[in-house]
């Protein structure tokens, strides 16, 4: 599982313009961006890890 953001222009305006960590992250969603919560789903249906491990590691 990962998480991470593509700084991209737009992101990059988000964070000089001082937008809140709601307002980033719809920036980011808006970009294709998932939570490493997300991801884990995405995986765990094709068998590459389990609901454990993601709940594990994301602290859901």
């Amino acid at each position: 599982m990962v998480e991470f953001v593509t700084m991209d222009d737009d992101y990059y305006q988000a964070i000089l313009q001082g937008n809140d960590p709601v307002r980033l992250k719809q920036v980011a969603e808006s970009k294709g961006f998932r939570t490493m919560f997300q991801d884990g789903l995405i995986k765990a249906t094709r068998g590459l890890t389990t609901l454990e491990e993601i709940y594990r590691v994301t602290s859901h």
